[in-house]
């Protein structure tokens, strides 16, 4: 009788830790769904960096954008998710004159000129200055010669963000 009681025993223990197992999975699972997605990349605006039909792998989960960060966006123009590059932060200075663009923050109050290796095309406008406030973001396509971004929409809220892009599949 004490074999049979240990046997039954081992075997509820077997099914608790596999059964806490498989929920652990699933749970992992579904929270890397929810929080990862990919995006296909359907134009030329951020070009060479990313081509038409590059797979994009983005997180939800994102802290701290930086300068330079590709994110996914809901446009002003269209309301539809497009990708672009951030290159204004909360509480700065963007100005884009004579094919420069001049930030200017509380750590360089005069300002710098953005180096921008990964710029395609000549940019189809010929100045904009914003002054961005808490949680707004100048976001911009790196193939400006006709893209739908901040230099026509403005800055955006970060509220706007979709998700930080992480790699290419």
């Amino acid at each position: 009788m004490k074999k049979k009681s240990v046997v039954v025993i081992t075997i509820f223990s077997i099914l608790i830790i596999g059964a806490i197992v498989a929920y652990i999975a699933l749970s992992n699972f579904l929270t890397k769904s929810y929080y990862q997605q990919t995006f296909l990349m359907e134009d030329e605006s951020m070009e060479p960096a990313i081509a038409k039909g590059d797979k994009l792998k983005s997180d939800r989960q994102y802290e701290n954008l930086q300068r330079g960060d590709i994110v996914v966006v809901n446009s002003l123009i269209d309301n539809q998710p497009i990708v672009r590059r951030v290159i204004g932060l909360p509480h700065e200075n963007v100005e884009f004159s004579s094919d420069k663009m001049t930030i200017r923050n509380s750590a360089s109050p005069s300002g710098f000129v953005l180096a921008e290796p990964y710029i395609q095309g000549t940019p189809a406008r010929t100045r904009f200055s914003w002054t961005l406030k808490e949680n707004e973001y100048l976001v911009l396509a790196d193939n400006r010669s006709e893209s739908n971004d901040s230099s026509k929409f403005g800055p955006i809220n970060s509220s706007r963000i979709l998700a930080k892009i992480v790699n290419l599949e």
